[in-house]
């Protein structure tokens, strides 16, 4: 284990000094991976530990034991869900705030500019009876 952290500290220097001597943006592109790495290693965690097999001790009994309508089978599904959803709405964020339309703009500003809040909805056709 020490060996792999030592390799991931090494990567990731590496990964700065080209960084800093050629500017280009591999050391975002590195940390996209480390967090997908991680994210991808937590649903697996979930499924593994929540949906495949049930403990008595678990996060997801302990929410059956407070609210028995959803069984802990149900309550880790629904956590994977959530955790899937999470990572794709993280890499989609983390790509489109590495494009080139949010260079000089802070990431809030760009977010909401560009990709959240970009929906024109034009109300008089989603409803005719707003007048």
């Amino acid at each position: 284990m020490i060996y792999l952290n030592l390799g991931y500290a090494v990567l990731t220097g590496a990964f700065i000094a080209i960084e800093w001597k050629v500017f280009t943006p591999v050391l975002q592109y590195l940390i996209l991976f480390y967090g997908v790495a991680v994210s991808t290693y937590a649903i697996a965690d979930i499924y593994d530990d929540l949906i495949c097999r049930t403990s008595n001790r678990s996060d997801a009994w302990a929410c059956y034991e407070i609210c028995p309508c959803c069984l802990p089978k149900c309550v880790g599904l629904q956590w994977c869900l959530l955790a899937l959803a999470m990572q794709v709405f993280g890499i989609w964020m983390a790509l489109a705030l590495m494009s080139d339309e949010c260079e000089d703009e802070s990431w809030w500003r760009c977010a909401a500019d560009n990709f959240i809040f970009s929906v024109d909805i034009q109300w008089d056709e989603f409803w005719p009876f707003w007048d």
